[in-house]
């Protein structure tokens, strides 16, 4: 996940999160809400979810690439997703987090 933030000189940068940053996965959560409204036109704002990395976190699960020019960073690793089951359903679906056009944010089930 990411937000891009406008620094006061108007220069526009790209914050990745860290997948033990609590806030990581609240956009995780916020990412599939919109999802789920401009798909499905569900509003399951109300509904629980959750992802967080199962086991420890190691700094090579963290992986830089370049798309069409653009960095990004990504996490590979096994994760424990806990919550609604449609909100759960959606993330399978369609990938959690960004960039999923591009083929991030994949899940399988182990």
């Amino acid at each position: 996940m990411y937000s891009t933030i406008e620094l006061p000189s108007g220069r526009k940068v790209t914050h990745y999160y860290d997948i033990r940053d609590p806030e990581f996965t609240i956009l995780i959560r916020n990412n599939l809400i919109k999802k789920a409204r401009a798909f499905f036109n569900f509003d399951l704002s109300k509904r629980p979810f959750s992802l967080t990395p199962y086991g420890q976190v190691h700094a090579e699960q963290q992986k830089t690439m370049r798309y069409k020019g653009t960095i990004i960073k990504a996490w590979h690793g096994v994760f424990c997703m806990q919550g609604d089951p449609q909100l759960q359903q959606i993330a399978y679906q369609t990938g959690a987090g960004g960039k999923n056009g591009q083929g991030y944010g994949m899940l399988s089930i182990i």
